[in-house]
Order: C-alpha cells, then structure tokens, then sequence
C-alpha cells in the first residue's frame, strides 16, 4: 500500500503504543507545573525551575515519541532489525522513572532523587541506544540521506546521555567542571535539540512526506548536503567553544547547521508546494505551521550569528522547541498512531465490507481543531514569555492539560475503533 515501507517486519504495536501515551502524560504534567508554579518559570531561563519545565517537554514528550517512532521505523522504513526487542519494555519503564526522578530533582534538590532520575533515565536511554545503533550499523543497504541522519541522532543522544550523566555527577559531588559549565550546556542543548530532534526531523520527513502526500523525492545529493553541514556543525563547535567559551565561539559553530537548515526549509516549502494530494488536511498544516516556526528559528539563529545574545538564544530554542517541533511531533504522533491502529486492525480484512479508511479513525475535522487550539495556546504562551503574567500562565498550563486531554480522547478513540457491525 505505501511504497518504501516494509510492513511485515512491523514490531507488535504495544512497542511504540507505550511511548506514545507517555508522552501525552508528560504534555499534561508541563500544564500543571505551570498551574503550580506561574510566572517562576522565565523569570530567569536559567533557573532550575526552567530547567524542569523545559525537561518535560524536551524528555517526556519529545523524547517519548522519538524512542517510539525509531522502533517502529527502524524495522518498517529503513528495513532493520532491532535486536532483542522485548527489551523495549523496560527501556520505556526507566525511561519514564528517570524523567520524573530528574524533574523532581530539580525542583526538590533531594539526593535520592538524583539517582533515581540519573540511573533510570541513563539505563533507559542506553538499552534504546544499544537496540537502535546495532539495528542502523548492522543494516548493509545503501545509506541514505535517512539513514545517515537517524545515525547522527542516536550519537548526538549518546552525546546528550553523556552530558547529562556529566552534569548530574557534578550535583552529586563526584567531579567537578573540567571545563567551562556555560559551555558544556550550550554543547549539551545543541546536540539535543539540533541533532537529536532536529536531525531525526529532518531526516524521517525526506521519507514521510513523499510517501504521505505523493510529492517528488529529494534528491539524494542534496539531502546529504543538508545532513552534512548539520552535523559539521554539531562537531565544530564544541570545539571552537572547548578552547574558548564565548557567545562568538558559539555562533561561528552554528553558520553550517543555518546553512543546512535553511536548505530544509527551502524544501520543505518546495515539496509542500508540488504535493499531489491538494487537499490541506491537519497533518499538512502543522507542516505547514512547523515550516513557519523554523522560518523563525532561522531568523533567530541569524540574528545569534551576526549579534550573539543570550536573550536571542532564549528565543531561538522556544521558536524551535515551542514552535517547530512540538507541531510536526504532533502531527506525527496522531499521523503514525492512527496508521499502526489501521494496519494491525484492519489491513488483513481489506475486501470486507465496513472496513475503515485510515481517515475514519481519527476524523481531519477533530485533529485540525486540536491544531489550531494548540496553536493558539502557543502564541498565548510566546506572548506570555514577554510580560511574565503569573495569572496568564497559570490559565495557560491549565489549557494545556486540556489540550493534553483532547490529545489522549482521540489516541483512544483511534485504538477502541471497531467496525460497524
């Protein structure tokens, strides 16, 4: 039914399901933080109350659909095999422990805490590595400008791992800094939101799109010219910032990753444009509204270049986190789950009478309601980050977790559907 994809090798949809309806538990949890805590949050981005608000997005919803998107498209779009997947389970147990443990440390600072998001998250993450990088290097086909970038996102999470493991023995008293904290954040949030997300983004849409909405391929060359400069950039600067840390150092690193990105975007928009299937449904919206965000982060990434700012740099990773990918991870996440729903269902009774289109299961009507909803919560909530109303965002996190709950109504309504008798 869909060229490029091997739905035989399909792992049991329990798999990503799991990760899947974790992530819209934590979308709900941001809302209440911001209904407990209000304006604490950005009134300094650096305190550690943001960094817990910012985990939960980062960890609990980006990462739990990216885990449960890799398992299901490792086996069914790029034709691996992930070893020992029963392992997948306990993976997403520690996963969400150590997430949870993380962020409560930080707003409670008790040291059991620490270790219970320390070995849980760093257990969890490792057992995907492992699955994941021994499925993707044992994989003999021809790389892809795909497969290179989901490569280049599971090392950039290896690097965040590390990090993140490294940061947290500093809290514990274990080491201290060997070099500058200032740097090794920008490296840690760089290969996170750059090269984890951004890359995985990137590199599943040269297939999704195409295969989805019936729009000419990229061209290989150019999809590798665009993996490349990113991931220079994810290895350039880290050591222009280990020789010396400054805003500068910092900039001159990101010039490839702008001039990737903005080859992206080009794209994206150019193949949005020559799609086939004319009609805008709520997925191609949220590309569409995905492209604009990254419009914005380019901008603001070229405003970082010519005048570096920490304010900018603020601004940057909520255009990108906010903005570009919590929108196509959305569109993602509704788009996949309905479409596992259809082909472990219903796939094997095609003939019959009262089988479902894979529209029927989550209707265009309802998710494009869920679209603008969220998306009007986001410009509310960018607006909030300039006049730092408690009132206004604590109203905000209560929306949120209505928004989750309209979420978690229609993943439920996709997984219980039946056919009319």
């Amino acid at each position: 039914m869909y060229q490029g994809v091997s739905l035989d090798q399909a792992p049991p949809k329990s798999i990503p399901f799991r990760f899947f309806y974790s992530s819209v538990f934590f979308l709900a949890l941001a809302g209440l933080l911001l209904v407990l805590k209000g304006s604490l949050f950005f009134d300094d981005p650096a305190s550690y109350d943001t960094v817990a608000l910012v985990h939960v997005f980062t960890l609990g919803w980006l990462m739990m659909i990216m885990f449960g998107a890799f398992y299901q498209m490792i086996p069914v779009m790029i034709g691996g095999k992930v070893p020992l997947l029963f392992l997948a389970k306990p993976a997403h147990f520690l996963s969400v422990i150590g997430t949870l443990g993380l962020v409560g440390f930080f707003f409670h600072f008790e040291s059991y805490l620490l270790w219970i998001g320390g070995l849980g998250l760093s257990s969890g993450i490792l057992i995907f590595l492992t699955q994941c990088l021994v499925a993707l290097y044992q994989f003999e086909g021809k790389e892809s400008a795909t497969l290179k970038a989901m490569r280049a996102s599971l090392l950039s999470l290896g690097g965040v791992l590390a990090l993140g493991i490294y940061f947290l023995g500093t809290f514990a008293g274990l080491w201290q800094f060997f070099i500058g904290e200032d740097e090794l954040k920008a490296i840690h949030a760089l290969w996170g939101l750059v090269g984890w997300v951004g890359l995985l983004i990137i590199g599943v849409s040269f297939h999704l799109i195409p295969m989805f909405y019936v729009t000419p391929p990229i061209d290989e060359k150019r999809a590798h010219h665009i993996v490349d400069l990113i991931i220079l950039s994810l290895v350039l600067t880290p050591i222009l910032l280990a020789f010396s840390y400054h805003t500068l150092s910092f900039a001159l690193g990101l010039i490839f990753a702008f001039m990737g990105l903005t080859l992206y975007f080009l794209w994206l928009v150019e193949v949005l444009r020559q799609r086939r299937r004319k009609r805008i449904d709520a997925v191609v919206r949220q590309w569409w509204i995905g492209s604009f965000y990254l419009a914005l982060s380019l901008l603001s990434l070229g405003l970082v270049i010519l005048f570096p700012s920490n304010n900018l740099l603020f601004l940057l990773g909520a255009f990108w986190v906010l903005g570009f990918s919590l929108n196509i991870t959305l569109g993602m996440l509704l788009k996949i789950f309905s479409f596992l729903v259809w082909f472990h269902k219903f796939s094997g009774l095609i003939g019959q009478s009262g089988v479902p289109m894979l529209g029927d299961l989550i209707e265009d009507t309802e998710q494009m309601q869920l679209t603008n909803l969220f998306n009007i919560w986001l410009l509310a909530f960018l607006g909030s980050l300039v006049f730092h109303q408690s009132i206004l965002l604590q109203l905000l996190g209560f929306l949120l977790v209505l928004l989750s709950f309209a979420t978690l109504r229609l993943l439920v309504k996709a997984d219980t559907f039946k056919m009319p008798q």
